[in-house]
């Protein structure tokens, strides 16, 4: 399917090439900017776009309302009862929770502004948070199938990404972790605390097991746990963009278990647990 002169991805580009510049003013490592900017075009594809076809100027498009009080702020403040414009700027907020629309006045610079304040608050908590240590253990995450999901319905696929990611950021604050990197359907995240790291492990991927996608599908999800040394203390990458061993445990690693290298031993006996041998 041919996008290249579509009215839509035109204005999808120009809201990136914003968001581009919106980095470089604040002079933001590129490897940073350039992850935040494939996440943002995925979820605009994703929400946006429908399996064969593209979203018709007739068909309504929609900001996926995940819970966050200051979006709904935004969203409310600039509400209207009746939308009277056809725009491809207006943008409908749905409620997944209350199964909900609003009509709104919103645009895509309203998003990014809202977008780039989110990820500065994040940036900031992630280098206090690793400033002065040599390694630590990660969680790496990832949702099976998860483009045949979006393909298959993208509303509640949407749904369940949402639940996905308030469990993630539950238990992340319950268990003193940090996220590294969030890349729609898969997390990064470090702990300073092997047990700590174990407990989120086991407690994430027994959770999002646990969504349904819909009356017969569950969210299948892989889960691994690994150690990590961080290379590069005094860029705002702190961890090496780089990490194999994590992402090679993950390509083998089933829906049914949580991967773990040979540094938990101890836990091994856990029937949760498959250990990988890292070299």
């Amino acid at each position: 399917m041919d996008f290249s002169k579509d009215l839509f991805v035109q204005n999808m580009l120009d809201y990136c090439v914003k968001l581009i510049m919106c980095f470089c003013k604040f002079r933001i490592c590129l490897l940073e900017y350039f992850n935040v900017l494939n996440n943002f075009i995925i979820e605009l594809m994703n929400l946006f776009f429908r399996k064969k076809a593209k979203v018709l100027p007739k068909d309504d498009m929609f900001l996926v309302f995940n819970g966050d009080t200051k979006l709904k702020e935004m969203v409310c403040s600039k509400s209207t009862k009746i939308s009277t414009s056809k725009s491809s700027s207006i943008i409908k907020c749905w409620d997944y929770k209350e199964d909900r629309v609003y009509e709104t006045n919103l645009n895509m610079n309203d998003l990014i502004t809202h977008y780039f304040k989110s990820y500065k608050i994040y940036e900031k908590n992630k280098r206090s948070f690793l400033s002065k240590i040599d390694s630590v253990y990660v969680v790496l995450t990832d949702i099976a199938r998860s483009t045949e999901l979006w393909n298959k319905d993208r509303f509640k696929m949407a749904k369940s990404i949402i639940e996905h990611d308030n469990i993630f950021y539950e238990l992340i604050d319950q268990f003193c972790g940090i996220e590294l990197r969030n890349e729609g359907d898969s997390f990064l995240a470090a702990f300073l605390d092997k047990n700590k790291c174990l407990e989120f492990a086991k407690n994430f991927y027994s959770r999002v097991s646990n969504i349904h996608f819909d009356e017969k599908y569950k969210i299948e999800v892989k889960v691994v746990v690994n150690k990590e040394k961080i290379l590069y203390k005094k860029s705002r990458d702190l961890i090496s963009q780089n990490i194999k061993d994590t992402y090679e445990m993950i390509r083998h690693t089933s829906t049914n278990k949580i991967c773990i290298n040979e540094a938990f031993m101890n836990n091994q006996k856990d029937k949760m647990f498959c250990v990988h041998y890292c070299k």
